[in-house]
């Protein structure tokens, strides 16, 4: 993870930044397990804290699926997916235009 945030990127070449993370439970093509959502978060931390050191800092959207029950055919939520959306909620009120 320390290379991740020691990376630096250019970010005047675009306007927005899209983060999107499997479920965490292995459903994906990747077959990752991360059910806690801890390896995604460190990722999207790592994401925002190289985003905040550019000179232009672009505008993060982070995409989730399963976070919330939003209708009656959503039948449970995906805790990972929810850590996610928690550390985005935080990262955009104190960091300034992300």
């Amino acid at each position: 993870m320390d290379e991740m945030v020691s990376g630096s990127i250019d970010t005047e070449a675009f306007d927005a930044v899209l983060y999107m993370a499997d479920s965490g439970y292995g459903l994906d093509d990747d077959n990752v397990l991360d059910p806690t959502g801890m390896q995604a978060s460190e990722c999207l931390l790592a994401l925002i804290q190289i985003l905040v050191k550019a000179p232009t800092t672009p505008r993060l959207y982070t995409v989730t699926r399963g976070a919330f029950i939003i209708d009656a055919v959503d039948t449970s939520t995906i805790p990972a997916q929810g850590a996610l959306v928690g550390l985005s909620r935080v990262a955009f009120n104190e960091i300034k235009n992300l």
